[in-house]
């Protein structure tokens, strides 16, 4: 997928080649997208490298003749193009740039605020910052003070060290910037799967499931259950607050059925009648056989109500159901639960999905 401009020239190329031409202005622009990179509808593209590597912040440093160790804040790595940081002879040695590990670079931006007869530039590469080769051949600068110079180099390369230096020898310079960046490239990213929500994974965009809505049921019972003397029983529910996803079936109106795999919180309780004498069990059992502990209380004071609650986070399989068992000691049948006119007293029991 071609660049171009709105405006198209219908004047001729002219003699002198070495001018921008109304053929340039027409032609597509070095840099358009390749239409395989959009292949897909809803495809997306982002860009994934443009990385200036010549900064504090990927661990480089650099030094210069008659400057000793810019470092950090000289400029000469950290691309300030409003200040120039001195003037050096490059009769003694080369500016360097160390970027602390081996990097592949690709191009490279110059910025110099005033030269001395300087005719032409270099850069050149080494991987043990003793033997050097050549990343560019000579490169003559645009002209004037400042100028600014941009480029690729002759291929991308991967190294540590690199030198800048003019081809004339005994020329001095002084620099506002010198930069070495990676690539610039993009990345396709593929349409998403229905439902989908991007979001961002390792500094890159990135299509994921979005968080699960929520799910859960909370019910109670709007009248008194009778707990038979040491009998073990199923407490039942016969009103909904709320439920989402027919967690308590009305067929089955003791049991929180587990409607996905993963986590479940389930808590529940209600108020026994008054009497002191010997025990009140609650605990949770699973799918009418597996046990799961809950609490016990003491019988209460005569003529006093006894409150009791117990939780717990299960992990289940999708069908599997969960009942609250009671259980008294009494000597005969206790009521647990009040009535829908006296709400505080009723049992209840809640079952909420945390997920997978």
């Amino acid at each position: 997928m071609g660049i171009t401009h709105a405006f198209t020239s219908a004047k001729e190329d002219g003699a002198d080649d070495t001018l921008v031409q109304p053929g340039d202005w027409n032609a597509d622009h070095v840099g358009g997208l390749s239409a395989s990179l959009l292949a897909t509808a809803g495809d997306m593209l982002y860009r994934s490298s443009a990385i200036n590597y010549a900064t504090a912040a990927y661990g480089a440093s650099a030094s210069c003749p008659n400057g000793g160790n810019i470092g950090v804040v000289g400029n000469i790595i950290d691309g300030d193009d409003a200040t120039y940081f001195g003037t050096f002879n490059f009769a003694s040695s080369p500016c360097v740039i160390d970027l602390g590990v081996a990097r592949t670079i690709s191009t490279w931006r110059v910025k110099v605020g005033y030269s001395y007869s300087m005719t032409s530039f270099k850069w050149q590469y080494s991987t043990n910052g003793t033997d050097y080769s050549d990343a560019t051949g000579s490169i003559t600068p645009n002209g004037g003070n400042p100028f600014t110079n941009t480029g690729s180099l002759n291929s991308a390369i991967e190294a540590r060290y690199w030198k800048f230096l003019p081809v004339d020898d005994n020329y001095s310079v002084s620099f506002y910037t010198l930069e070495l960046k990676a690539a610039e490239s993009a990345t396709t990213l593929a349409i998403g799967s229905t439902g989908e929500v991007l979001t961002v994974a390792s500094g890159a965009p990135a299509w994921a499931a979005p968080k699960a809505a929520f799910s859960g049921a909370r019910v109670f019972n709007s009248a008194t259950q009778s707990i038979p003397d040491t009998e073990i029983t199923a407490l039942t529910f016969d009103s909904e607050s709320y439920d989402t996803d027919a967690i308590h079936a009305g067929g089955n109106p003791t049991r929180m059925t587990a409607h996905a795999t993963g986590y479940w919180r389930l808590t529940g309780g209600g108020a026994w009648d008054a009497n002191s004498a010997n025990l009140r069990y609650l605990w949770w059992r699973i799918d009418g056989t597996t046990e799961v502990n809950g609490g016990m209380v003491t019988g209460s004071p005569a003529a006093t109500s006894l409150a009791q609650m117990t939780s717990v986070t299960l992990y289940l399989t999708s069908g599997q159901w969960v009942e609250l068992m009671a259980y008294q000691t009494s000597g005969g049948a206790r009521n647990i639960g009040g009535t829908s006119a006296d709400k505080k007293f009723e049992t209840w029991l809640e079952a909420h999905y945390l997920g997978a």
